[in-house]
């Protein structure tokens, strides 16, 4: 399991490293605009101070996303390709398969079990969309686009 919490974070960290290097331009450039060298500083501190807040917040829910990868991956062998879960609560499970006659695993039936998703979905490379069971749906990656952005 990749540490995504730990990418996301280095890469947030090198963006406010660059984003120190341009706030010297900034407040010249307000201070310049305003003629007010200090209430440049001042409303530079706020925007990054709301800044820093809007980043731990998503550094948070990466975090919660990691933590449930990670309970998805290991849970009795049970493995899924992506979980989404929708405004609401809702979830949608979604098994990612390369032949034109896919085959969910033992694993997938289980993480489902565990779930309890609104719908599952196998993806595949082929044109049509058609029920695997009564509870699974083989769709297209263009036709699964599509009906979750009818249905979000």
């Amino acid at each position: 399991m990749p540490d995504v919490a730990g990418v996301v974070g280095r890469w947030i960290d090198e963006q406010l490293g660059q984003l120190d290097d341009f706030r010297a331009e900034a407040v010249e450039y307000l201070a310049k605009q305003t003629g007010d060298h200090e209430l440049a500083l001042k409303e530079l501190d706020k925007l990054g101070d709301k800044v820093r807040e809007v980043l731990a917040g998503n550094l948070e829910d990466i975090a919660e996303l990691q933590e449930r990868l990670k309970n998805i991956e290991t849970s009795a062998g049970a493995e899924i390709d992506l979980l989404i879960t929708l405004p609401g609560g809702e979830l949608w499970v979604y098994e990612i398969k390369r032949s034109l006659a896919p085959k969910v695993e033992r694993g997938f039936h289980h993480a489902c079990e565990d779930l309890r998703p609104k719908r599952r979905i196998v993806i595949y490379p082929g044109p049509e969309t058609y029920p695997m069971s009564s509870d699974i749906t083989v769709m297209p990656l263009e036709a699964a686009g599509r009906d979750l952005l009818a249905r979000h």
